[in-house]
């Protein structure tokens, strides 16, 4: 819901929402209608390498995904982003 709020205002958009930020019967009926897009997924155990990443280090990572986004002219073409991880990658070289 937050996200729901946030993306009409960094667009600029007319918030259609009847109180001016989405409600749970919104965000339901937003995962419902894009069930065919979207996955639901549960969080999971972390290595604890990976877990001791920072607030400010994953804040740092969205300003500068955020500045790439701006500079690659792509905050308003979501269709342009692709995600990628890292379990196609090795990193045991024997």
């Amino acid at each position: 819901m937050k996200y729901g709020t946030e993306y009409v205002n960094l667009l600029d958009l007319q918030s259609r929402f009847r109180f001016g930020a989405p409600t749970k019967e919104w965000y339901y009926g937003f995962i419902k209608r894009w069930s065919h897009r979207l996955k639901t997924m549960k969080s999971i155990h972390l290595e604890k390498l990976r877990a001791g990443v920072t607030k400010e280090v994953v804040n740092g990572w969205f300003l500068k995904l955020h500045s790439v986004l701006k500079k690659l002219d792509l905050l308003d073409k979501p269709s342009n982003i692709f995600n990628a991880d890292e379990s196609g990658f090795g990193d045991d070289p024997g």
